[in-house]
């Protein structure tokens, strides 16, 4: 049997479900950010609030081996980053790929709950 379809615990499975729910909950805050971002491009402060859940999420879904989702926040950390260090202005196209973003993790995210509270099995997206 692989690991695609191999049972998950309930600890594993509450573990999975409070991932989703607390990653849901952060993905909320980027989108109202994000507003504010637009108005101003160069705030640091905006910027590293948006940046600060696509870190968690990047961090706690390598930890639960939830690659893909890891990789999207991953790629989008690395977008704001180099906003963080001035290499890269803020601009709408940077915006869109964030809310682009914010919707794919919120869908995989959504699936994550899902296979939580009811499926044994651990979830394998491709993006």
């Amino acid at each position: 049997e692989n690991s695609a379809s191999a049972g998950i615990s309930n600890e594993e499975s509450q573990i999975l479900d409070e991932f989703a729910i607390e990653s849901l909950e952060k993905l909320e805050t980027i989108e109202v950010n994000l507003i504010q971002l637009e108005e101003n491009p160069d705030d640091l402060e905006i910027i590293d609030a948006i940046f600060r859940p696509f870190h968690t999420i990047k961090g706690v879904s390598g930890f639960l081996n939830l690659m893909d989702i890891n990789k999207l926040a991953h790629s989008v950390e690395s977008l704001l980053d180099k906003s963080r260090s001035g290499e890269i202005t803020i601009n709408e196209a940077i915006v869109d790929i964030v809310l682009e973003s914010v919707d794919l993790l919120t869908g995989m995210l959504l699936e994550v709950k899902i296979v939580s509270d009811s499926a044994p099995i651990i979830p394998r997206w491709k993006c």
